[in-house]
């Protein structure tokens, strides 16, 4: 499974704020 599965649902849940910023990272 990549990280664009069912894996970042898992970091919301414990890293919201880190997952955000990744996000935001990927996607200016």
């Amino acid at each position: 499974m990549t990280i664009t599965g069912a894996t970042p649902y898992l970091w919301f849940d414990r890293n919201a704020e880190d997952a955000a910023n990744f996000y935001v990272s990927i996607f200016p």
